[in-house]
Order: structure tokens, then C-alpha cells, then sequence
């Protein structure tokens, strides 16, 4: 009876755990300086409540933002310091959200990452 417990109890935390990584798509980003011959990833900070990361752009370096586990499209915003919008990954062509968005950064300094997730 304990075995059945204690199974049943850690199918259930599974579960919820597994449920609650579902709901923010899991993505990593990367960075390329002038003098780099490979990309390498980097961290970043989440803001509370929000699907947003705060990050310190270099000028100069090619920032790459990938969608690696989502069953839904997820919209990639890059944000400047004044949260005004720099780039995003929508095609507006053929009307769809690319898994992957390059960013050549111009000016040092801090960007926000967002991502929203679309139906």
C-alpha cells in the first residue's frame, strides 16, 4: 500500500511539473562577437510574472534566438532599453512566426527577449 502511495504521489508531481513547463516555450540564445568564429550560449534574467529576459547586447555581436520546444508558434520580440520594439520573428510575407531570430547589435547596452505564444 505505501509502494502504491508514494508511486501515485510522484506521478502526480510529475505531471504538474511537466504541465507547468509546458506553458513557457523552451528556447536558447546565443551570441557571436566580431572576433568569434562560433556562436556560444548566454543567460540571461527572467522578469517576474512576465515571458521576458533581460540581457546585455554588445555592439557589434550577432545575437541568435531559437525556439526549441513549443506545439505552438511563439512570437520573438527583441525590445530596447525603452521596451520599444527592434525586431521579431513574423514573416508578414507568408504570414508565419520563424523558429529563429538573428539580431546584429549596433549599440551596447540592455535589450529584453519576449516571447508570446500564438494559437
Amino acid at each position: 500500500m505505501k509502494f502504491f502511495l508514494i508511486s501515485f504521489c510522484f506521478s502526480a508531481l510529475l505531471f504538474i511539473n511537466q504541465n507547468l513547463l509546458a506553458q513557457e516555450p523552451s528556447f536558447e540564445i546565443q551570441s557571436k562577437g566580431t572576433n568569434n568564429k562560433l556562436f556560444v550560449p548566454i543567460k540571461g534574467d527572467k522578469i517576474d510574472g512576465q515571458n521576458k529576459f533581460a540581457y546585455m547586447f554588445n555592439s557589434l555581436s550577432v545575437y541568435k534566438i531559437k525556439i526549441k520546444h513549443s506545439k505552438k508558434q511563439v512570437l520573438i520580440k527583441i525590445l530596447d532599453e525603452n521596451e520599444n520594439e527592434l525586431a521579431n520573428n513574423f514573416d508578414e510575407k507568408n504570414k508565419k512566426y520563424a523558429t529563429k531570430l538573428n539580431f546584429k547589435c549596433t549599440k551596447t547596452a540592455r535589450y529584453y527577449v519576449q516571447f508570446e505564444e500564438k494559437n
